[in-house]
């Protein structure tokens, strides 16, 4: 092996050795839980597990596997993304494969990381929750509205039917003011009758 390729291969080694050392440091600058994974261009050199977002068995030494988005970043030299279900590994997250390379370009690695998609999915329950909500409240609102309007027409019937009252008491008042006017006449007529008859009698 020549100087020159003992040289890359000393060069690749520290880059990936010193990506080894700083990733519990990145996985700590990310709010979310996660986990970090790298590898060479072959195979895993190292996973730091996240508190529930953790493959169950170690990868330290295993093939990058086929469809992983590390391998085919590894594979293409470019970013790779892809969501895990929960059904795979227990749990829902998202799988990020970044390649490494060394200062001629060259892909010498990848760099996976694994973010939990446990508060994504919590949020979209939230929002379906909220969508519902909403909907049953524009339900209840067109309801409440329609209930409004039969109200209102209903009070303007009783508002006409009111007025209708005021005036038939209105005009049976005017009837008995007038019975009671031909009453007091015929009173009078009557006690001028009887006047009459008794000076008639005289």
């Amino acid at each position: 092996m020549s100087n020159e390729s003992n040289l890359i291969n000393t060069n690749e080694n520290e880059i990936l050795e010193c990506i080894l050392k700083a990733a519990p440091y990145f996985q700590k600058i990310f709010p979310i839980d996660n986990m970090i994974g790298i590898s060479d261009t072959e195979k895993f050199l190292g996973l730091i597990p996240g508190n529930a977002v953790k493959i169950p068995f170690d990868v330290i030494g295993m093939p990058l596997p086929q469809g992983d988005p590390l391998t085919k970043a590894v594979r293409t030299g470019q970013f790779n993304s892809v969501t895990v279900p929960a059904e795979q590994f227990g749990f829902s997250f998202k799988s990020i494969g970044l390649p490494i390379k060394d200062q001629k370009g060259r892909v010498i690695g990848g760099l996976a990381i694994g973010i939990s998609l446990e508060n994504q999915n919590l949020l979209f329950e939230a929002a379906e929750s909220v969508a519902a909500a909403s909907q049953e409240i524009t339900a209840t609102t067109e309801e409440l509205t329609s209930a409004a309007t039969m109200l209102a027409s209903s009070l303007a019937e009783i508002k006409e039917m009111s007025e209708k009252v005021l005036n038939s008491v209105k005009l049976t008042d005017d009837i008995l003011k007038f019975i009671n006017d031909v009453a007091a006449n015929s009173n009078l007529l009557g006690l001028n009758a009887a006047i009459e008859a008794a000076r008639a009698g005289e």
